[in-house]
């Protein structure tokens, strides 16, 4: 198993340039345009951001969270104006 490989499965989120920088931290003498050939062949891919879910809320109709009242909203109780 190459270095690059070993690094990347450490850090997941990682690209061939932070890994390229952590090889040369690690004493290698690495030449980028090399790095990106190699992290190519290799097949390795940077995992995208974590996205957060959003939150559905429980309701018995779907508009029953939002009520109108002249000019203001009332929001789950309390008045938006």
């Amino acid at each position: 198993m190459s270095d690059m490989r070993r690094l990347s499965r450490l850090h997941p989120h990682y690209g061939y340039r932070r890994i390229t920088a952590l090889l040369r931290a690690e004493g290698r003498r690495v030449n980028r345009k090399r790095a990106h050939r190699l992290w190519r062949l290799e097949g390795l891919k940077v995992l995208g951001k974590r996205r957060r879910g959003k939150r559905l809320g429980t309701f018995e109709r779907p508009a029953s969270r939002w009520k109108t009242t002249g000019g203001a909203i009332i929001a789950t109780g309390r008045t938006i104006r």
